[in-house]
């Protein structure tokens, strides 16, 4: 993820300011408009250093086996949305999602659920059912050999709750979960701007209900723009 510069930050305060900040009923009421207008320098302070401070990371998790899979036996990565995906190994393939074939080696089954797990690669239809589709969370690699990583698709903690699990006699995970996700500067960075609306809900702003109304229909804007920096 491309992070802002703090001048890109500047900026782009700077373009809801005038646009949304600065008319109607916020700019009738000169003291309350000041009261925003003096504490923006100080929220795009707070929004860089996070950027600036947080470290971040995706959370994987490693699948290890030591011969091939056989029939029946399940690879189960969990959702960030809840639930679970299950991966079935099939002697005869059958077209359902996760359903993957078992190859003729060990390392032919794991190339198989690596292409299950993304929804692209190999042959649908073959090496896995044609109407898998990609984990909306996950993406697989592997090595060749023995071990099969998956890696989530953003940074982030909140993927280190996805679980992983199996019923293989030969394979297992390095944890029942995926691990070493960290930081999220945009989660971070979207949540000082709430808590700089939370410092103005005081006099005088809160004394004006129009402009009070007016920030708040603001802000979602604001949000839009600050998250559009990060690519």
């Amino acid at each position: 993820m491309t992070v802002p510069t703090e001048d890109q930050l500047a900026t782009a305060v700077a373009t809801w300011r005038d646009a949304s900040v600065g008319i109607d009923a916020i700019a009738a009421n000169t003291p309350a408009y000041n009261q925003i207008f003096v504490t923006l320098d100080s929220l795009v302070d707070a929004m860089f250093a996070d950027i600036d401070d947080v470290g971040e990371a995706a959370a994987t998790a490693v699948l290890t086996s030591s011969a091939n899979y056989a029939d029946g036996e399940t690879v189960v990565i969990g959702l960030l949305a809840g639930g679970t995906k299950t991966y079935t190994f099939q002697s005869t393939l059958t077209n359902a999602d996760g359903h993957v074939k078992v190859g003729a080696s060990e390392a032919a089954s794991m190339l198989n659920l690596h292409h299950a797990i993304n929804g692209t690669g190999g042959v649908a239809g073959t090496d896995y059912a044609a109407s898998t589709t990609a984990h909306p969370d996950v993406t697989a690699t592997d090595n060749g050999t023995h071990a099969l990583t998956i890696t989530a698709n953003e940074v982030g903690a909140a993927y280190n709750a996805i679980t992983t699990t199996e019923t293989s006699a030969s394979a297992s995970w390095g944890g029942a979960t995926m691990t070493g996700g960290a930081g999220d500067d945009l989660d971070t960075v979207l949540g000082e701007i709430d808590l700089w609306r939370d410092t103005l809900r005081c006099y005088p702003l809160n004394a004006d209900s129009g402009a009070e109304d007016q920030l708040d229909d603001a802000i979602p804007g604001l949000k839009t723009a600050v998250a559009a920096l990060f690519t």
